[in-house]
């Protein structure tokens, strides 16, 4: 009787540990989630942003309201990670090359509607209009 009293007692701390390990480790999950999902929003958020930045800019044919577009775009959470993502994530790089594509679109679209061709460099284009 005290050998099964006793195995019934190192199996209930057995599965208690095992339970507790389970506990800490969903908790430890869940978070990682909870803080990808709130990246993802973020991302989603600063994405749409540019879009919708880009589509004013490029139905304007005013060219200091298509550079204040740009300016804004490259000032909204500043490049080189200014994202808000951890520098270099996969977020990080979808949300950069979408900065990248709106701010080339818009210097394509100024220099179609100014006739002025300064470059590739976003900042030129600011500085002159």
């Amino acid at each position: 009787m005290h050998m099964s009293s006793r195995f019934a007692r190192v199996t209930v701390t057995i599965l208690s540990a095992l339970m507790l390990t389970a506990i800490v480790c969903a908790g430890y999950w869940f978070g990682r989630y909870d803080e990808l999902d709130v990246r993802t929003r973020l991302a989603a958020g600063q994405t749409t942003s540019f879009e919708s930045v880009r589509e004013k800019a490029l139905q304007s044919t005013r060219p200091e309201e298509i550079a204040a577009c740009i300016e804004h775009t490259l000032g909204y959470y500043p490049s080189g990670s200014g994202s808000g993502q951890p520098t270099g994530s996969r977020l990080d790089h979808i949300v950069e090359g979408v900065r990248r594509t709106a701010v080339d679109d818009m210097i394509r679209h100024l220099r179609a509607v100014s006739g002025v061709d300064l470059g590739d460099d976003p900042q030129k284009w600011i500085a002159a209009s």
